[in-house]
């Protein structure tokens, strides 16, 4: 099967130039939480999809799981990007694992693998990744959030790119399994709703792309 995106414009009008970078941060094994079933077979499997048909390619992906996914280690990972990720690239970003949400601060957390219970200086807050999201010079961000209280990131985060949907403009956009509510993991060995859904319109995308452009 051909591997790539069908993004080349009739006659030559504009062509992606520039490279496609995932992180997936994904944790099961919380040290201090309850252990969740299917975070990591959840990235693996969207993780799968992007490199077999979205040119997404394995240089260019970095991987955060279980007990590589410390506070520190998200934090370096986000740094690392900032200095490599250009104006002409994209970048996906995908967590999922516990999340938090503090009722008077009213701001949510993605919770580490060392993060401990009723202890929010050992999470990332939602303000920090905005902060860090909005240093990214891409031509495309997403963020994806399967965690419980997901949509806090939302509201903390307001686009500065334009409305037109077109490859060739810049946009950043946030993607989450839910609001400030807990969100279902699934049954051991499948996928939660939230990834099920997304690799399932994925997969029905790509069969029906549009054939490749002269």
């Amino acid at each position: 099967m051909e591997k790539g995106v069908y993004m080349t414009a009739r006659n030559n009008e504009w062509a992606f130039n520039g490279k496609n970078y995932l992180l997936t941060i994904a944790i099961d094994k919380y040290q201090h939480w309850n252990h969740l079933n299917n975070a990591v077979k959840d990235v693996k499997d969207f993780t799968t999809i992007l490199q077999t048909f979205y040119q997404f390619e394995e240089d260019y992906t970095l991987r955060l799981h279980n007990e590589d996914a410390t506070e520190d280690n998200i934090r370096l990972k986000m740094k690392e990007l900032k200095k490599k990720v250009s104006k002409e690239d994209n970048l996906v970003i995908y967590f999922s694992g516990h999340g938090h949400f503090d009722e008077e601060s009213n701001l949510g957390y993605w919770v580490p693998v060392g993060g401990e219970k009723e202890k929010e200086s050992t999470y990332i807050s939602t303000a920090d990744i905005v902060h860090f999201l909005n240093q990214i010079d891409s031509l495309h961000l997403l963020v994806i959030v399967d965690s419980c209280f997901s949509g806090t990131l939302i509201t903390q985060h307001r686009s500065k790119a334009t409305a037109v949907r077109e490859e060739r403009f810049a946009s950043r956009r946030i993607f989450a399994s839910g609001r400030s509510e807990v969100v279902d993991d699934g049954a051991p060995g499948d996928n939660s709703p939230f990834a099920k859904g997304l690799i399932s319109f994925l997969k029905k995308t790509w069969t029906k792309r549009p054939k490749q452009l002269p």
